[in-house]
């Protein structure tokens, strides 16, 4: 009796009745008691025998069955990154869930990971660039103008997180996918370089909540991010000695440092303090409550104020503009910003107007004065 090759084109009826061969080659096995069938995905007979080879491969070491594998969807991925997140008790897992919950699974979700390469990668990203920008996912609420399409920066954030998510399903015992596809990442060019004026400041400060005004008021006068602002405990605020200390683990550095407190924010602390629900050990609080977010408040705000443009993240561009204005140098306001190198820090600073006009005026009267001296230099050779 013949033996069956294992690597055959399956045949099919069609529409019409006629029996077809399929283009596609399949392969066939035996796991234990189990007939098992499956496609390779491709047409090219010595593709299909490489594959079977990688399928005998694993089943010799004990893998698990590939068509356990080939069931796996990409929201079963992501769900891992999830959790490995909350095992590497990240800071930005607030961040990550939203992202995935809101942005990912509704999109590419329920697609099985096995068949998730180069062609579907593509039409993602192209997806992605097409949608305008909403201020909500869920609530799909404008956040500006229709012609506002997502950013490839942000297209490439959330690549780099499906990678991630295939990395882990790669690196899991059993892997719950055979590869890791290669995801093409988007040029960017979109580097912010807005500050927010100071009658700006006073107008977004006027129309928020007390908890989001509060982060606002920190953030316009230190640099410090969101989510630091939002860890800080009552406990490491120190009025008397007019600073705040911020924990290693809830920067972004993983570096402790302290923020001074002066300003506004002194009396924005005081009553936030005078106001805390004990049960709850921070700072910024709504209702005895940890704030996870202030998007929607803010996003009303700056519409009120008609800074729709504005980011929460260009308060730290601003702080660090006016710190140098005001004459740190740039080791003083890299240590209250919390930069770890100085070319970040100065991808930051914007050099205001009035202070391009003040240079200006140095180097005429420079280049005048070298002018003079040379032109008495040169007279001088003459006499």
């Amino acid at each position: 009796m013949k033996k069956r090759s294992p690597i055959y084109r399956a045949t099919y009826v069609d529409r019409n009745g006629k029996t077809c061969t399929s283009k596609i080659w399949s392969i066939r096995y035996s796991s234990g008691k189990k007939q098992v069938r499956m496609s390779t995905g491709t047409t090219d007979l010595k593709e299909a025998q490489a594959f079977y080879h990688r399928e005998m491969a694993r089943l010799a070491m004990g893998g698990e069955s590939p068509t356990n594998q080939r069931a796996v969807t990409i929201g079963q991925l992501l769900d891992l990154v999830v959790d490995d997140y909350r095992l590497q008790g990240h800071k930005t897992v607030y961040e990550c869930i939203q992202q995935v919950e809101n942005i990912l699974k509704p999109r590419i979700g329920k697609l099985k990971a096995a068949k998730f390469g180069t062609k579907e990668i593509k039409a993602y990203i192209a997806a992605r660039l097409a949608d305008p920008l909403w201020s909500s996912e869920k609530t799909k609420v404008w956040k500006s103008k229709r012609e506002k399409m997502v950013a490839p920066a942000t297209v490439n954030r959330e690549l780099a997180r499906i990678r991630r998510a295939f990395t882990l399903g790669y690196e899991n015992d059993p892997p719950l996918v055979e590869r890791v596809p290669k995801f093409p990442m988007l040029k960017e060019d979109n580097i912010r370089e807005g500050i927010l004026a100071h009658d700006g400041y006073l107008c977004l400060r006027s129309n928020l909540a007390p908890h989001a005004r509060l982060a606002l008021v920190i953030a316009y006068q230190t640099g410090a991010r969101r989510g630091e602002i939002l860890d800080i405990d009552r406990k490491h605020v120190d009025l008397k000695a007019g600073r705040i200390m911020m924990p290693g683990r809830t920067t972004k550095t993983g570096k402790p440092k302290y923020i001074p407190i002066y300003g506004d924010m002194r009396g924005e602390i005081e009553a936030a303090m005078l106001m805390a629900v004990n049960s709850c050990p921070l700072l910024v609080q709504r209702d005895g409550e940890r704030v996870e977010e202030i998007k929607n408040e803010w996003a009303t705000a700056c519409r009120t104020c008609g800074l729709q443009e504005t980011l929460f993240h260009d308060l730290r561009r601003t702080a660090l503009t006016n710190m140098i204005e005001a004459g740190f140098s740039e080791k003083e306001a890299m240590e209250i910003s919390g930069h770890k190198t100085a070319e970040v820090f100065r991808r930051y600073h914007i050099v205001s107007e009035a202070r391009t006009q003040k240079l200006g005026e140095r180097m005429e009267a420079f280049m005048r004065d070298k002018a003079e001296g040379e032109r008495v230099k040169g007279a001088g050779k003459v006499n």
